[in-house]
């Protein structure tokens, strides 16, 4: 199984949900990529890859600095559907989901 490509992701936070555009390759188990959100660019840091099980962290300035923590699941080998949870510092943890594009 391999997770690399484009996805378009959903966070659902209590004040609607937040989109962004994910971009991750797969090196052997260590992923790495760019998060886009609609007010920055941050790089894919220290991304994991364990069967189905991925994590990684990007730094975010906006609204507040901080370090968003990934912990998601592809939902087949193909890894067309992502899903899982986002701790998003003080903000607390939300969960996301995204499709391949």
């Amino acid at each position: 199984m391999s997770i690399f490509g484009h996805f378009k992701i959903k966070v659902h936070t209590p004040n609607g949900e937040v989109e962004s555009d994910l971009q991750l390759e797969d090196h052997g188990g260590h992923i790495t990529g760019v998060l886009k959100t609609a007010d920055e660019e941050s790089p894919v840091e220290h991304g994991e890859l364990h069967g189905h099980d991925f994590s990684f962290t990007s730094e975010l300035h906006h609204p507040a600095p901080m370090t968003a923590e990934f912990h998601g699941h592809c939902a087949d080998d193909h890894c067309e559907v992502i899903s899982g949870k986002v701790h998003a510092g003080s903000f607390g943890d939300f969960d996301f989901e995204g499709h391949k594009v």
